[in-house]
């Protein structure tokens, strides 16, 4: 089965990634010099380009562990579209509601599906659940990501955890994948605020242009959450530099 394709990463797109403010300028990170299958080697991990501009940075959030390891998958199971739609939950969750992000409520709006039988990377992804659409803030997919297997680069990392290899095999489907938890009086608060902000307005795109501003990667462990964020000096922000000149996300057509 397919994984990840020949990396189309050069070092001008690496130099772009820490212009922009996607990686902090100190990251260490290299490209690949040819062949398909990523050569592993201890104090680096794999990353795709597009999971970066979609608000993911090692290390990852105990939020994002949680998630992998609760559907059995590992990162590049799943599609860049999958990054972005736990970037634009985490954010609101933090900087909105004021709560750190929680499965269950995830879990309420999302079902992991299969998206593309044939491939290991990107063979599975979220999606809102049938009727939820109307509940969620509004959320657009990037249209053109049939490259993305082709973005990827090395990044420095000390402590490899396994749910970062580049997987073999597909994941093993389970029944958690679908089942979506009881709407209890304490879930419902939350669902509730969500819906709030939907009313309000919202969009996953107002959602991204507001982690980009603030400089945080929604999915990478960090010092504090968004709702303890304290402006230019904050420590978890990734760069010291004027807003990102890429957009992360550009949400172009409802999904």
């Amino acid at each position: 089965m397919a994984g990840l394709a020949i990396s189309t990463s050069d070092l001008a797109t690496l130099a772009m990634l820490s212009t922009d403010g996607a990686l902090p300028p100190e990251q260490d990170m290299a490209r690949e010099e040819g062949g398909t299958a990523p050569s592993l080697a201890l104090g680096r991990m794999v990353a795709v380009e597009d999971f970066v501009h979609d608000g993911f940075l090692p290390p990852p959030s105990e939020f994002l562990l949680l998630v992998l390891n609760f559907y059995g998958i590992s990162l590049l199971h799943l599609n860049p579209n999958s990054i972005a739609f736990l970037s634009i939950f985490t954010h609101p969750c933090e900087a909105y509601i004021g709560v750190v992000p929680f499965l269950d409520l995830f879990r309420f709006f999302f079902e992991l599906r299969w998206m593309e039988a044939g491939k290991v990377s990107g063979c599975c992804g979220f999606r809102l659940r049938d009727g939820m659409k109307a509940r969620y803030i509004s959320l657009q997919c990037h249209t053109s990501r049939s490259k993305w297997r082709s973005r990827w680069f090395y990044l420095e990392l000390e402590e490899l955890d396994l749910v970062l290899v580049v997987p073999k095999d597909q994941p093993v489907r389970q029944d958690c994948w679908t089942s979506k938890p009881p709407l209890t009086p304490s879930l419902e608060v939350f669902t509730n605020a969500i819906g709030e902000l939907r009313e309000q307005g919202l969009t996953g795109y107002e959602v991204v242009q507001d982690f980009i501003a603030r400089h945080i990667q929604p999915l990478q462990a960090r010092a504090h959450p968004a709702f303890d964020y304290e402006g230019a000096s904050d420590a978890t922000r990734i760069s010291s530099r004027g807003t990102r000149s890429r957009v992360a996300i550009p949400l172009i057509a409802d999904c």
